[in-house]
């Protein structure tokens, strides 16, 4: 075999390893991608319960359940699905809160529902959020954890009130 013959078998080989791997890299992007849109859809579905723990506690907690349900919804979208935090106060208009504050979700015969079952829907949401939490890798997705950090400490906060 001559020179260049040999010259074009190991150019051609290393077009065909280079063609392989470009294709595997291709692939292994895509699986990565699929894995990690699946991941994001069963953290989004992870949080829906304690969004909604939180949005039925209906004991006034100075801000800190509305500010947790943000957070939580923030990180949704940060996910890839807008949740809405329903148990805020709508924006007006003119971008302000209304005055009035909303009504408590009435439990039996029209009260108002025990202190101690808000608390604990609060740490229901609360474990919910931590065992999610644990889950998001900071470096990857640091927006993420920042606001379900920022979900604990409010949920934490919230409790703190009496």
């Amino acid at each position: 075999m001559t020179r260049s013959a040999i010259a074009v078998a190991v150019l051609a080989m290393s077009i065909g390893f280079a063609a392989t791997t470009f294709t595997a890299d291709a692939a292994g992007t895509r699986a990565n991608a699929t894995q990690r849109v699946a991941t994001e859809a069963a953290e989004v579905t992870a949080l829906r319960p304690a969004l909604q723990l939180l949005e039925e506690a209906d004991h006034d907690y100075k801000g800190h359940r509305a500010k947790a349900m943000e957070d939580i919804a923030q990180a949704c979208k940060i996910l890839g699905t807008e949740i809405k935090a329903a148990g805020t106060r709508p924006a007006t208009r003119a971008g302000t809160r209304p005055a009035t504050k909303p009504a408590t979700h009435p439990h039996k015969d029209g009260e108002p529902e025990p202190q101690n079952v808000s608390d604990t829907q609060l740490h229901e949401a609360l474990t919910i959020v931590k065992n999610v939490r644990k889950g998001i890798a900071t470096g990857t997705q640091p927006h993420i954890a920042e606001k379900l950090d920022d979900a604990i400490k409010e949920i934490n906060d919230a409790l703190e009130v009496k």
